[in-house]
């Protein structure tokens, strides 16, 4: 270890920035973004808007209260932004360059979700629920506030303010719709936005249609139907007018494989931005010449690609690992960005647009990681099956660490992602790193960043196939001498849950097992969750039977009479995509079958441990439990 750099722990996951929602002006003097950073000591998360400029360098805009979804107006000449600092409630706050507190011009009782700036600069759409109404009040402080599922939630309207903020908002959408995004047409004449009948995830996935109104709310028509798990994300209005840009599901067999999709704003016919590649392209936006830039995942890397509709993409180098959150100053040819790798914290950069010259690194919010030995990142290749299978190898940092090594095996969540290469996914690595242990980020089949057929061989085969893809990698590295198969652990989230309760019935090789948030039994998950239809699609069924053996076959816990493992069972109580249910069912069948195990219940945390003080517990916690079952077995 270097003089001055010290090892990681625990408390360095909450003195990294990380770092989104990158706006810059279009002459490219002025970019703002959020930075994110736990606040342990209050025990909450804190979101402040930084900025950059060309003759200034970087600085904290905001303080006190979360700020975030930065925007610059067309001319860029104000900054709007959303902000909870009065009562609570994320208000829309419009600021000038000097970039002084903002002024609040939004007082919507439940708050504002998202908003876009008309191109004039005059006016704002905004995306919020309704006020309620007297007699709405009234039923709440009387407790008559029963509601019937599907039916009785507060949808998400549109409306259009003043960018000053004076006059009563006026409400673009209609009532049972539930919006999602909204852009306007370059002549600010008409709004075009995402809705659904529903207001749950559900709905916006799989029911969402794109539709088109004009600016006083009149004649509005649906365009055409928009699925995919894309829907929330920022939709873009071609500079003539004529056709709309986002992200959506390829379609057909491809219902999880998200592309960038132009839509003919006359006919709604669609058209895939870069039909003869095969790349899972998200957060698309136009550039002034009408050609793209999206994001796509290649393998454990994600990049940042320019391309003609229709065209063949071209990679542009950014020089980092992972490139993701772009902003576009088209008056300067260039593109601005997030960029990481597992050593290297997020900083922004920027780079011409045409593939010339160097990126430049504008940033270093994130200096103080500098003084931290961060673990360093091999991508590793084995056969399964005859398929190529990649996944993402940390080595220990700890001094005195010798081969072979522990294992903490961390299969990914989705499970339609990917681990990669960038500092998000390297930050828990480190916390095992630091403890003289080697960690293993499998991307299965099923992954992002390796094409639809791949993605599609997980569809109605959950368990076993990526089972075998990732025990044949564990293999690999047992064989190599880098890991000591007698000495494992497995610890996965969700999906990586639903994996690690898969491996608990399905081999006792593994010292002990962590599965936070998984899903366990299909049925009830199937009917508990936030996002059913997500679940029969990714069964390969159209309806769900009761008596179709493979719901039954492809749950964890059906197998659990096979379990040996020792279990720490890890849970939110307010989780809605994997309701706890799924870990006490889980929980308790390793008990009744004598196998030792541990129940941990966070509250008001949802999918995922998020609270400061619970975070800091729940990896401590993962930590201890991996050290008591897996350093015993020296």
């Amino acid at each position: 270890m270097a003089k001055g750099i010290r090892p990681f722990e625990v408390k360095d996951v909450f003195r990294h920035r990380a770092l989104s929602a990158l706006t810059v002006t279009p002459d490219g003097h002025l970019a703002a973004f959020v930075a994110a950073q736990p606040d342990l000591k209050g025990n909450k998360g804190r979101t402040e808007i930084w900025a950059w400029s060309r003759d200034g360098g970087t600085c904290q805009v905001t303080f006190g209260g979360e700020a975030g979804q930065p925007q610059f107006s067309p001319q860029g000449d104000r900054l709007a932004f959303v902000s909870n600092r009065d009562d609570g409630k994320s208000q829309l706050y419009v600021m000038g360059v000097r970039l002084s507190e903002g002024r609040k011009v939004t007082s919507f009782e439940h708050g504002v979700v998202k908003f876009a700036w008309s191109p004039d600069g005059r006016r704002i759409a905004v995306v919020a629920q309704p006020d309620r109404t007297p007699e709405e009040k009234e039923r709440d402080e009387e407790k008559h506030d029963w509601w019937a599922a599907d039916a009785d939630e507060r949808r998400r309207a549109l409306w259009v303010i003043n960018a000053d903020g004076h006059g009563d908002p006026q409400r673009m959408s209609a009532d049972g719709e539930h919006v999602s995004s909204a852009a306007w047409t370059p002549d600010g004449k008409r709004l075009v936005y995402t809705a659904c009948p529903v207001a749950s995830i559900n709905s916006q996935w799989f029911e969402s249609d794109l539709k088109i109104v004009d600016r006083r709310g009149k004649r509005r028509r649906t365009a055409c139907p928009v699925r995919g798990q894309f829907v929330e994300s920022p939709i873009y209005v071609s500079p003539d007018g004529q056709r709309v840009l986002l992200t959506a599901a390829r379609g057909g067999r491809d219902p999880f494989f998200d592309v960038a999709k132009v839509i003919s704003l006359s006919s709604g016919d669609s058209r895939l931005v870069h039909p003869r590649t095969d790349l899972r392209s998200v957060l698309p936006k136009w550039l002034p010449d009408g050609r793209v830039l999206f994001e796509a995942g290649l393998g454990t890397r994600n990049g940042l690609f320019v391309c003609e509709v229709g065209g063949t993409p071209r990679l542009l180098d950014t020089g980092a690992a992972v490139s993701a959150q772009a902003a576009i100053a088209g008056e300067a040819g260039l593109a601005f960005y997030v960029g990481s790798a597992t050593h290297e914290p997020d900083e922004v950069y920027a780079r011409p647009l045409d593939g010339s010259g160097e990126p430049a690194k504008l940033t270093n919010v994130n200096r103080t990681m500098a003084a931290v030995n961060l673990a360093s990142s091999e991508v590793v290749t084995w056969k399964s099956e005859g398929a190529d299978v990649e996944g993402v190898l940390y080595l220990p940092t700890k001094a005195g660490a010798r081969r072979p090594c522990p294992l903490v095996l961390m299969p990914h969540g989705g499970p339609y992602g990917a681990s990669m290469t960038g500092y998000s996914d390297a930050v828990v690595p480190n916390v095992f790193c630091a403890a003289g242990y080697a960690c293993l980020q499998p991307n299965f089949r099923g992954s992002t960043g390796y094409g639809r057929p791949f993605l599609r061989r997980i569809v109605g085969d959950w368990g076993d196939g990526p089972f075998r893809d990732i025990m044949a990698g564990v293999d690999s590295l047992i064989r190599r001498g880098v890991v000591d198969g007698k000495r494992m652990a497995v610890f996965g989230s969700s999906y990586g849950g639903y994996v690690t309760a898969w491996i608990v019935g399905h081999t006792t090789r593994f010292a002990c097992a962590i599965a936070v948030a998984a899903v366990t039994d299909n049925v009830s998950m199937w009917g508990t969750t936030d996002i059913p239809d997500f679940m029969l699609r990714s069964s390969g069924k159209a309806t769900l039977s009761f008596a179709d053996d493979y719901w039954r076959e492809q749950s964890p816990l059906s197998h659990i009479r096979k379990a040996r493992t020792p279990t720490l069972v890890i849970t939110g109580e307010k989780d809605v995509r994997v309701p706890p249910s799924q870990s006490y069912e889980f929980y308790r069948a390793l008990k009744a079958h004598g196998v030792e195990t541990k129940l941990v219940l966070y509250p008001r945390e949802p999918h995922g441990i998020g609270e400061p003080r619970h975070r800091e517990h729940f990896l401590r916690t993962v930590l201890s439990y991996i050290n008591d079952h897996v350093m015993g077995r020296q």
